[in-house]
């Protein structure tokens, strides 16, 4: 039998993408107000429900708040007290989570389509009817507040918190941290108060995505379209201050194994008709591994493991913020190379073809993995309607993607990328 060996000297061929076009969600309103968002495709008996109930970080009256309500909700129903659905779960193969938006409390319940009718109600009454009880409440919170107390030694997390009060202001609640006592402090009531009182069925989103027969669409709209709290919720615009102080934030940790830097800019934000280039921008610079500072600063100068370039973006403001872990001699070097690669990016002339064409090719792959299965179809439009973002967001992107150019990227770095109004927190030991 012959073995034929590829030539290893010759780089593969690169094929171009076709259309990418993302198909719209079907979307049901039940009469009490709930919106019901559908994504159907493929052909495993397989789907995902999420709920997206109002309510967030921005919206805790108290840090940590909903994500301790969030973390009680599988945690018993008044129909299934105890461990009743957790059990169901399990035996039926299915499995929940929860995580806490800016705005928003997601419950997802992922299942086979054979056991929907018997897992999906107890998603309504995660929902509508959950427990809190005390001895929950305890070892959840006594959980939490361990989680926190063992994050507060870690220099990222430090130096986070020390970045989000500079930039967003002190009194903000995307600022506030949750302590262990604040959490160890917190009542069944403080929880079952903040949950019921932002049920309003106006506000609550549904997505169900996967193998969706019009049975599992109008079981749906029947469980969840029945109920009626008669609660109000009103999410109120961010506010904070787009133009914090520039400077260094310096955090003390003497026994840190290495320092985290956190630099941040600011930026424009969703609404601004900038935004989709300043992504670009953004992604060239750190978003990816073959970006300007994992190339320069990781494989290069040898001065970090990784380092990454995000955008933090809210409708009328945002922020870009570079990430990095380094040994503490380093600090110093690490930030000086991040400036200047910053700079570096504001001249066209320092891309070739091949790094524009490179910056092209990975984000249409990230675009075209949003079309690979409904739940990640699913994910997109959601992330959508929770971030408020145009119906046509994704087209826009695949458009600005394949209008790319070095000049494009160039000319909104040297626009938004101020380097001298950067505010940069870095947490562990300095020299003495």
């Amino acid at each position: 039998m012959t073995i034929k060996v590829p030539n290893r000297t010759r780089r593969p061929e690169i094929k171009q993408l076709g259309a990418l076009t993302l198909p719209s969600a079907e979307v049901y309103k039940a009469s009490n107000g709930i919106t019901l968002h559908i994504v159907s495709c493929g052909t495993a008996e397989v789907n995902r429900l999420t709920i997206a109930l109002p309510g967030g970080t921005a919206e805790s009256t108290q840090p940590g708040l909903f994500d301790s309500v969030a973390v009680l909700l599988p945690e018993g129903s008044c129909e299934h007290p105890g461990t009743g659905l957790s059990d169901l779960f399990e035996s039926n193969g299915a499995w929940s989570g929860v995580s806490v938006t800016t705005h928003h409390t997601l419950i997802s319940l992922s299942s086979l389509n054979s056991v929907f009718d018997t897992v999906m109600p107890l998603a309504s009454e995660m929902v509508f009817s959950p427990s809190f009880e005390d001895k929950a409440v305890t070892r959840a919170l006594r959980l939490k507040a361990s989680q926190i107390a063992l994050g507060a030694r870690k220099v990222s997390v430090r130096a986070s918190q020390a970045l989000r009060s500079r930039i967003y202001g002190v009194d903000n609640p995307l600022s506030l941290s949750p302590t262990p006592e604040g959490i160890l402090a917190l009542t069944p009531d403080d929880l079952r108060q903040a949950h019921f009182a932002r049920l309003d069925t106006s506000g609550i989103h549904i997505f169900l995505s996967g193998k969706i027969t019009p049975e599992m669409r109008e079981s749906v709209l029947r469980q969840f379209g029945s109920v009626d709290t008669g609660t109000t919720y009103t999410i109120p615009p961010l506010r904070f201050d787009p133009s914090p102080t520039a400077g260094i934030i310096r955090t003390e940790m003497p026994e840190a194994q290495q320092n985290s830097i956190k630099a941040a800019i600011p930026t424009p934000g969703r609404r601004d008709s900038d935004f989709l280039n300043l992504r670009l921008s953004t992604y060239a610079l750190g978003g990816y591994f073959g970006s300007r500072l994992m190339t320069s600063i990781r494989e290069e100068k040898g001065l970090t493991y990784g380092i990454s370039a995000a955008l933090f973006a809210y409708p009328d403001n945002g922020y870009l913020v570079v990430s990095t872990d380094t040994d503490y001699s380093y600090t110093e070097a690490v930030i000086e190379a991040i400036t200047a690669e910053i700079e570096r990016i504001k001249d066209p002339s320092t891309f070739t073809s091949d790094e524009v064409e490179r910056v092209r090719s990975s984000l249409l792959t990230s675009l075209a993995a949003v079309l690979d299965t409904p739940m990640q179809r699913m994910d997109f439009l959601q992330s959508s309607i929770i971030a408020d973002t145009p119906a046509d967001y994704y087209a826009r992107q695949i458009q600005s993607v394949n209008s790319l150019s070095a000049e494009t990227l160039a000319e909104t770095a040297r626009r938004y990328f101020n380097t001298e109004s950067a505010v940069i927190s870095i947490a562990g030991k300095f020299p003495k």
